[in-house]
């Protein structure tokens, strides 16, 4: 009988790469060949923390050639910092904060420390810092910017008036360095200041800066930033409770200000459907859009038609409750370059009176509710599963309808962008979809590229042999998420993991011998 050992070493490293750190620890203990094959696997990634140190100095040093990313949590002791790590390109960085006063000297230590680890490792390319509200120096920005070679990404969390009321440009400079930086934060990133350079290698930027908490409108500040960097292709504005600065940044696509944009996203935008239309028509064609605004309505719908629907492939609404059924089924008419969509619902009644195929064929991805808004308990099902069958290279499909219940009916005929509220939720009548072979599911034969499958409380009265038939034709399925039955069959939360776990090994114990580790992972 062949055994693991026999494979080629190039094969063995192979399937290493899909174990469990935990489980690699204890196959190489097992033989010689296993542990020279596998061992260099267990120091891709390590972690420091204050007071958990799993190993000591000398087996680090040792293995310093294997290790990729380090995560340092804490107050190490200085030894760990003298090290050198040929082939690491991930740091990670954890700051104790200045707040409250007596952690302010242990950051100041961990900044020596991480300075020094910085300037001994010039292959790190992506740089994660947790600053607590810590507020580095100049020398630490100055090491960044003189020492890495090939930077690729800074990711800042933690961020509390990082620059003062003092210019640093030793920070901008080592933004300049970077491919792509991430901030999130609250209040004073930028505070009232200008960063006083261009910043033309800069092709990916995430702000998550809430100033709320502000005295002054740092959004615009924000802004002037973003205007900074003529080069991005990826921007990702994420407003939390600040105000979204409209005109000026309507102004600045209307100037062209970003020609290589392909992938926007802007989320906490509470201007209303007429205000932000402004800055849906002046944007070019984009490959990815995601917006989060409730009162995203017809006239910002109408400029996405017009603007977008040509060549957009990633088109994520699903928080613009005001996205109506038709739209919805208006973008899966007409955008035949989608390949991930997530938006609100799409209402049966509109199925029916829209009966043509979707022309999305390339979809991957969708997250749509399919609300049943009528009594006919007969055609919905067989319907939807009709239309989900014509999507062929689908491999995600969220029908949850979980995220109803957070919103209430709205009244889409008033001017106001306010919403009337009732106790129902929208347009729930008839029953929801039945993942049953006599309700139409051996319709999606040919959906053999799903890998996730989501129906939280969409699943009530699936039997064995429905899920039996999913697992033979669906041969890719790797994760179907079902709904947790309590008492009296009601589906339970799914937050309950106990509920979880029971439900999925009666399911598991059905479905044998089928293969368990397809069914439903926990």
């Amino acid at each position: 009988m062949a055994r693991i050992t026999d494979l080629p070493g190039e094969v063995i490293i192979c399937i290493g790469n899909f174990l469990t750190k935990r489980d690699m620890v204890i196959i190489v203990r097992t033989c010689r060949l296993l542990h020279q094959s596998l061992t260099h696997l267990i120091w891709k990634d390590v972690t420091l923390q204050t007071g958990k140190l799993p190993l000591d100095v000398t087996r680090l040093q040792t293995n310093a050639d294997s290790v990729q990313r380090l995560h340092n949590f804490g107050t190490i002791p200085p030894e760990y910092y003298r090290i050198i790590f040929p082939a690491l390109c991930s740091l990670e960085i954890h700051f104790k904060g200045a707040n409250p006063t007596r952690h302010a000297q242990g950051s100041a230590l961990q900044e020596v420390n991480n300075t020094a680890l910085i300037r001994l490792n010039p292959t790190i390319q992506n740089l994660t810092i947790h600053l607590a509200n810590h507020n580095p120096s100049n020398a630490f920005w100055d090491v960044i910017t003189a020492t890495l070679r090939q930077p690729r990404s800074l990711r800042l969390t933690g961020v509390l008036d990082l620059l003062g009321r003092v210019p640093v440009n030793s920070f901008w400079n080592s933004c300049a360095r970077f491919q792509e930086i991430a901030c999130f934060g609250r209040d004073g990133l930028l505070s009232d200041l200008v960063p006083p350079m261009m910043f033309p290698g800069l092709d990916r930027i995430t702000l998550g800066i809430n100033t709320s908490y502000s005295d002054i409108d740092n959004t615009v500040v924000h802004l002037e930033w973003l205007k900074r960097c003529p080069s991005l292709t990826k921007m990702r504005w994420e407003m939390a409770e600040s105000e979204f600065p409209i005109p000026q940044f309507a102004e600045a696509l209307e100037q062209r200000t970003w020609r290589q944009l392909q992938d926007l996203c802007l989320t906490g935008v509470a201007e209303s459907d007429e205000i932000l239309s402004s800055v849906m028509r002046r944007l070019d064609p984009l490959v990815s859009l995601e917006i989060d605004a409730k009162t995203f309505g017809s006239q910002c719908f109408n400029w996405l038609r017009i603007r977008q629907f040509a060549g957009i492939r990633t088109l994520h609404l699903r928080e613009c409750v005001r996205l109506t059924s038709l739209m919805v089924l208006e973008i899966l008419h007409s955008c035949n370059q989608l390949e991930d969509l997530e938006a609100f619902h799409v209402a049966f009644s509109d199925l029916q009176a829209n009966p043509q195929p979707w022309v999305c064929r390339r979809l991957k991805r969708l997250r749509l509710y399919f609300d049943n808004d009528t009594v006919n308990h007969n055609l919905f099902s067989p319907t939807v599963f009709w239309h989900l069958s014509q999507l062929e290279r689908l491999e995600d499909l969220d029908v949850d309808e979980d995220f109803m219940w957070d919103y209430y009916s709205i009244d889409t005929t008033t001017a106001t962008t306010t919403a009337t509220t009732t106790t129902m939720p929208l347009r729930k009548v008839g029953p929801p979809l039945l993942w049953r072979l006599d309700s139409g599911l051996d319709q999606m034969t040919q959906s053999r590229n799903l890998r996730t499958v989501k129906v939280e409380k969409t699943f009530d009265s699936a039997r064995p042999e429905d899920m039996e038939w999913i697992l033979q034709h669906w041969p890719r399925l790797r994760e179907f998420t079902g709904p947790e039955r309590g008492a009296k069959g009601k589906p339970r939360s799914p937050e309950d993991p106990k509920t979880r776990r029971r439900w999925t090994q009666e399911l598991l114990v059905k479905l044998s011998p089928l293969p368990k580790e397809i069914a439903m992972p926990l």
